[in-house]
């Protein structure tokens, strides 16, 4: 929840779940993964953390802390930092 709130904190003030997940966790390409487990485990992995990361999102709209937005040119809710 720390890196989470450290993202809208560096002047990222508007990003989707995945977009976080990715800079917390890192992107990687699971294309380039030879084995189907290590792929399954990354993809488990991060969806995970997606869930988590709306707990926290939620958590933090209730206190007025960021907003849920339909962001532009983005297929999943956003949240913004107000």
């Amino acid at each position: 929840s720390r890196q989470f709130l450290q993202l809208f904190l560096v002047g990222h003030s508007l990003m989707s779940l995945t977009e976080a997940s990715d800079r917390i966790m890192g992107k990687v390409d699971v294309s380039s993964h030879k084995e189907e487990h290590r792929k399954a485990a990354y993809v488990k992995a991060q969806k995970t953390k997606i869930r988590r990361l709306y707990d926290i999102a939620n958590v933090l709209a209730s206190i007025g802390l960021v907003k849920k937005t339909d962001g532009e040119r983005r297929s999943r809710p956003t949240f913004l930092w107000i």
